[in-house]
């Protein structure tokens, strides 16, 4: 084999290991809730709720990203590719959000999770809300001056 089929093997191999890891993990997350509860397993008084709250979509958006990636490698289908890219980025922004759970029990970084969380909570509204007025005046003035010119794009 050439250096770009060994290399495809690792990938593939890696992904599996991976794949395999998430189910492990989709099939406890999914135990847990049938045997305590969808309740219990979303209650928001305990400290791992938000780990919940972010590795249930993790998994289940991996294996189904998974699955289409191996569906569009089988079937030669280039049309389940932005599907499964979407299912991979989702998964990346869950996973990477699950980090702040670690970062939470730090003493140095605890409370910069929970500013964070505070201002994209709090803030993020008002400043949509703000922004939104402000974009919506200018597009419409944008559109006053400019209008007739580009009516016939």
């Amino acid at each position: 084999p050439n250096e770009g089929q060994v290399g495809k093997i690792i990938s593939i191999a890696l992904e599996v290991v991976v794949g395999l890891l998430v189910l492990w993990k989709l099939k406890s997350e999914i135990q847990e809730i049938l045997v305590k509860g969808i309740e219990y397993f979303a209650e928001l008084r305990r400290a791992s709720a938000f780990d919940n709250a972010c590795s249930l979509p993790f998994n289940l958006l991996y294996v189904t990203g998974f699955i289409l990636r191996r569906l569009s490698e089988l079937t030669e289908f280039e049309g389940l590719i932005p599907w499964e890219d979407a299912c991979f980025g989702c998964a990346a922004l869950v996973g990477w959000m699950t980090m702040f759970f670690f970062l939470l029990g730090m003493r140095t970084t605890g409370p910069f999770v929970i500013m964070i969380r505070e201002m994209i909570s709090n803030d993020m509204y008002r400043f949509g809300t703000v922004y939104i007025s402000v974009l919506m005046g200018f597009t419409m003035s944008m559109y006053m001056v400019l209008g007739r010119e580009y009516n016939d794009i």
